[in-house]
């Protein structure tokens, strides 16, 4: 499949969804205007040529404009409304998840026989089930997944050879990106589901 396709589809199932009515469903903590916003701007900047260039040891990355806005909303909606406490708990998932991608990107590019479902699938998939788990909270899920799509390939890169170029903001980058982002808010409605079900059926106290 042609890189970005998926990242396409999915956005524009999420769009039909919330401009008919699901917004509550799918992002209840999510101001519309503001979402709205923050996508107009990230739409509006990706043709332009904003590429920032990274040096990491050996290895050279460059990263999108626009994804340095996603990294910057992602940061400020969520430290900006959680405590001390809260904070460091979304760091420790941040660190911890962009490991995980980091270190499954690294194996499949020295092995890329092995995999789950697809090798550009598997590491966006873990780390979205992961962030939908340990976290209910729409903005901190969010902020979850994009840091970890920018920092798993800044480790990915620092365990690469002499040479290697990676792009954050590249069709695949946001086919990675925006697969997370589905896994962990599907993974987040299912729990709410399962618990809403169980409260019914008088499971929960």
């Amino acid at each position: 499949m042609n890189a970005g396709f998926v990242a396409l589809w999915i956005a524009v199932i999420a769009f039909v969804l919330m401009a008919t009515g699901w917004q509550e469903q799918l992002a209840p903590d999510v101001k519309t205007r503001k979402l709205a916003s923050l996508s107009a701007v990230v739409i509006l900047m990706l043709p332009a040529p904003l590429w920032l260039t990274l040096n990491v040891h050996d290895a050279q990355i460059v990263i999108h404009g626009a994804v340095l806005v996603l990294l910057l909303a992602g940061a400020v909606s969520v430290l900006s409304q959680i405590s001390v406490s809260q904070a460091l708990y979304v760091v420790s998932c941040v660190l911890l998840l962009s490991f995980l991608w980091g270190m499954i990107r690294k194996i499949y590019s020295m092995d890329p026989v092995f995999f789950m479902l697809d090798p550009v699938w598997d590491g966006p998939l873990a780390c979205g089930l992961l962030a939908g788990l340990l976290v209910m909270n729409t903005k901190e899920q969010f902020a979850i997944v994009v840091w970890c799509s920018v920092l798993a390939e800044v480790m990915n890169a620092s365990l690469q050879s002499s040479g290697y170029s990676g792009m954050i903001g590249s069709a695949w980058w946001w086919d990675g990106f925006i697969i997370a982002l589905a896994a962990a808010r599907v993974v987040g409605l299912l729990i709410k589901g399962v618990k809403i079900i169980s409260a019914r059926l008088g499971l929960l106290q």
